[in-house]
C-alpha cells in the first residue's frame, strides 16, 4: 500500500508539471501553504541545479515551520511576514539544538576512547538579514506560481511594506589596499611549488572567480609564444563538484594574459605533475584539471580549508578568495584601466543610456611586466574590456577611495569608459 501511494503521488506531480492535475481550482486554493510549496520545490528539481534546490529546501523549512498549515486562499500579509521574522529566531533555535548533539557525540566518544583530537566548536551561526530576504523572495515564488497557475487570484507576498522592510543585501566588496596586496604577493610567491600556490597566485593575477580557477584544465593554459604573453582561458566553471563548460553565448567565456611569474610557475606546475601521473602508469592529457588529485578536479571545501590556513598563516585571517577578484578589479582602476560592468535592464531598455565600449576585445587585458616579485612589482592588468563581470546596478558598486577634482573640473567615473580617465579627474581608490 505505501508503495502504491509513493507512486501515485509521484504520477499526481507529473501530471500537475504537465498542467492536468487531478485536482480543482478549489481544492488547489485550500492546499495548507506548506505542501503546495513542498510540491514546488518537487517539480523543480531537474530544471535547476542541485545546489539551487537545496537552498530552497532550506528556505521551504522555514515556511512551513511558521506558515506551513494555513491554507494557501487564507495566507494574508501579515502572515508571510511574520514567517520572516522568525527567521532569526527558528535558525538559532535549530543550531542549538544541532549544537546540543555534536556535544552528545563527542561526549559519548570520549567515554568509548575514540575521541583523537578536541578541536573547539565554532561559534553558532545565526541568519539573518540576508536570509530573511531570501526566503520572502521564494514564498514570492511560490505564490507567482500560484497565481500564473489560477490556484489564487493574487499575490499576498509583493505587498510594499514587505519590500521596504526585508531588503536585499548589498554585495560585499572587500579589496585588499595596495600595500596590503603587495604583503599578500609576497606571502603567496614564498609558498613552495604546489596546488595552493598555483591557486592563490592564479587568483591574485587574473581576476577569475573561485569556481573558475578550479575548473581550469591543462589545455586552458597556453604558454608564452614569441613576443607575446602566456595566457588562461577560462571556458568553464566548477558547480556541485563537476566542471561545467560555458555555453558558446555566455559571456564569461575570455581569455586572461598571466604575467611572466606566474606563467613559470604554472608550467613549472604542470611538469610536477605530468612526472606524479607518468610514476603512476597514467598519461597527462589536455582535458586534466588543473588543480586536483589524479583526474578528479579539487573541491571548493579542500581548496577552502588550504586557504584559510595560509591567510591565517600570512597575517590575513577572514580573507575571503573572492576578495582578490575585486583586489584585482580596484588596482586597475587605480592604474588608470577600465573595468566593464554589466548594465542593469533600465539601460539596456533605453540604449541612448548605455556607455559606449571602449576599443578592444572584451575580457582580454595587458599584463604589465613582472620582473621581479620581491622587489614589489605586482601582477596587475591594465584592461581593454575588464574581467570583472557583474550584474549589479552602479548605485551598489562601492568604490573604496576618494575622488580628487581640479577647479573647474567634474568628477572622473570610472565605471562610465567614455569619460576619459585623467583629464577631467583622478581617482585614488587608495589612501596616502
Amino acid at each position: 500500500q505505501a508503495f502504491e501511494e509513493e507512486k501515485n503521488a509521484v504520477l499526481d506531480l507529473a501530471l500537475e508539471a504537465r498542467g492536468g492535475g487531478s485536482l480543482d481550482a478549489s481544492a488547489w486554493a485550500a492546499m495548507p501553504f506548506g505542501e503546495y510549496a513542498e510540491r514546488y520545490v518537487e517539480r523543480r528539481i531537474g530544471v535547476i541545479s542541485p545546489a539551487s534546490t537545496a537552498n530552497e529546501r532550506r528556505y521551504l523549512k522555514y515556511a512551513k515551520a511558521t506558515i506551513g498549515p494555513i491554507p494557501l486562499k487564507e495566507l494574508v500579509a501579515e502572515d508571510v511576514e511574520r514567517c520572516v521574522l522568525a527567521v532569526p529566531r527558528l535558525s538559532e533555535e535549530w543550531a542549538l539544538e544541532k549544537r546540543r548533539r555534536e556535544e552528545e557525540n563527542r561526549e559519548r566518544l570520549r567515554r568509548e576512547g575514540k575521541l583523537k583530537r578536541r578541536a573547539p566548536f565554532s561559534p553558532v551561526r545565526v541568519a539573518g538579514p540576508a536570509m530573511q530576504s531570501k526566503v520572502l523572495k521564494f514564498v514570492r515564488e511560490v505564490l507567482n506560481d500560484a497565481v500564473d497557475r489560477e490556484h489564487v487570484g493574487r499575490n499576498v507576498a509583493k505587498k510594499r511594506f514587505l519590500s521596504k522592510s526585508f531588503r536585499k543585501g548589498r554585495p560585499l566588496i572587500d579589496p585588499l589596499m595596495e600595500d596590503e596586496a603587495g604583503m599578500f604577493l609576497e606571502k603567496a610567491s614564498s609558498l613552495p611549488l604546489g596546488m595552493t600556490k598555483v591557486a592563490v597566485l592564479v587568483l591574485f593575477s587574473t581576476g577569475m572567480r573561485p569556481e573558475e580557477m578550479l575548473a581550469l584544465r591543462v589545455g586552458a593554459f597556453v604558454p608564452a609564444g614569441e613576443g607575446g604573453d602566456a595566457q588562461v582561458r577560462i571556458v568553464a566553471a566548477q558547480r556541485a563538484g563537476r566542471i561545467e563548460n560555458y555555453t558558446k553565448s555566455d559571456s564569461s567565456m575570455r581569455t586572461v594574459p598571466l604575467d611572466r611569474y606566474t606563467a613559470s610557475v604554472v608550467e613549472a606546475w604542470i611538469e610536477e605533475k605530468r612526472r606524479s601521473l607518468d610514476e603512476m602508469g597514467l598519461v597527462l592529457r589536455s582535458s586534466t584539471p588543473l588543480l586536483g588529485e589524479t583526474g578528479n578536479p579539487w573541491s571548493y571545501n579542500s581548496f577552502k580549508k588550504r586557504w584559510n590556513a595560509f591567510v591565517r598563516k600570512a597575517g590575513f585571517a577572514g580573507t575571503r578568495p573572492y576578495a582578490l577578484r575585486h583586489t584585482f578589479a580596484t588596482i586597475n582602476l587605480a592604474r588608470g584601466g577600465q573595468v566593464y560592468v554589466r548594465l542593469p535592464r533600465r539601460a539596456e531598455r533605453h540604449p541612448q543610456q548605455r556607455p559606449q565600449q571602449p576599443q578592444g576585445r572584451a575580457g582580454v587585458c595587458d599584463p604589465l611586466p613582472l620582473q621581479r616579485v620581491h622587489q614589489g612589482h605586482h601582477p596587475v592588468r591594465h584592461c581593454r574590456g575588464g574581467v570583472l563581470r557583474r550584474q549589479v546596478p552602479r548605485q551598489r558598486f562601492q568604490h573604496r577611495g576618494t575622488v580628487h577634482v581640479p577647479e573647474g573640473g567634474r568628477e572622473a567615473d570610472p565605471l562610465h569608459p567614455q569619460r576619459p580617465q585623467g583629464r577631467a579627474g583622478t581617482v585614488t581608490p587608495f589612501p596616502s
